[in-house]
């Protein structure tokens, strides 16, 4: 019996086919079958480079690039935690019955939220849960493949925990130009960080989205990609700069095929 299942979905999803390259679709793959129940993985650098090399991904600064390309299309999101690099799988939907937590909770929703009579036990060496079961009722057999695609809907009881979560969940309105999914899942991290969403909140993060010059709906999106509460366009610029500073290190193919042809002039001459 399979231990994980991928949904056929994936191929019809717009976030995994408007990937660059090939490079990257299989590395999500690989996340989706490496993941833990609750959809989070490590990010350590070097992990990652001996998992993915066969793809084509034989280098770190490769690496970094397939996480950035992966973050930009929400594909997964990353969070730290005692200093370490992790990743968690938006959207990840586990129906296993018993369920193995090998990473530290995310910031970000994940499926145990909605979970009801859940029974965790606890590791005495690591500190984290181990297991949990009931998972909800209603969702597919195997795993959802994270990228946005209707893969069921989960009918869980009604627990003290909904009613707790409505409570901090925002009266506001939906903005215009803000599509409903960046607004669902930016009401949901703000929801898990227990800050409801306020009118002045709202208007500092368009503020800072106009300094930083762009939309809202991108403000948004970032906020949700990067585990952000909030938003500082300051914060925009540093990525900006990081990246920039990321791809000028990088030898371009071009200055790499001159390098060679200068080697071997160089070795006829001699």
């Amino acid at each position: 019996m399979p231990d994980r299942i991928i949904r056929e979905e994936i191929l019809e999803s717009e976030r995994w086919l408007t990937l660059k390259d090939n490079c990257d679709r299989l590395a999500y793959v690989s996340l989706l079958l490496k993941a833990d129940d609750f959809g989070n993985f490590s990010a350590e650098r070097y992990r990652l480079l001996r998992m993915w090399r066969d793809f084509g991904i034989s280098a770190i600064a490769l690496v970094n690039k397939t996480l950035s390309e992966l973050t930009d299309h929400d594909l997964i999101r990353m969070y730290t935690v005692g200093g370490k690099d992790f990743l968690h799988l938006p959207r990840f939907r586990n129906s296993r019955r018993y369920w193995s937590r090998k990473f530290p909770k995310s910031p970000f929703v994940e499926q145990d939220h909605i979970l009801s009579n859940q029974m965790v036990a606890k590791k005495s060496d690591a500190g984290l849960p181990q297991t949990s079961h009931n998972p909800p009722r209603g969702v597919g057999v195997g795993v959802g493949v994270g990228v946005g695609v209707g893969v069921g809907v989960g009918v869980g009881v009604r627990t003290n925990t909904k009613s707790k979560a409505d409570s901090l969940r925002s009266s506001l309105s939906i903005p215009e130009g803000i599509s409903n999914e960046v607004w669902n899942d930016f009401l949901e991290l703000r929801m898990v960080k227990r800050a409801p969403l306020t009118a002045t909140a709202l208007n500092v993060i368009e503020d800072e989205a106009r300094k930083a010059g762009i939309s809202l709906q991108e403000a948004l999106a970032t906020c949700c990609a990067r585990g952000w509460q909030g938003f500082k366009a300051k914060w925009v610029k540093d990525l900006d700069v990081s990246r920039e500073t990321t791809r000028k290190r990088q030898p371009s193919a071009r200055m790499n095929a001159l390098a060679e042809l200068k080697r071997k002039i160089d070795g006829e001459i001699s």
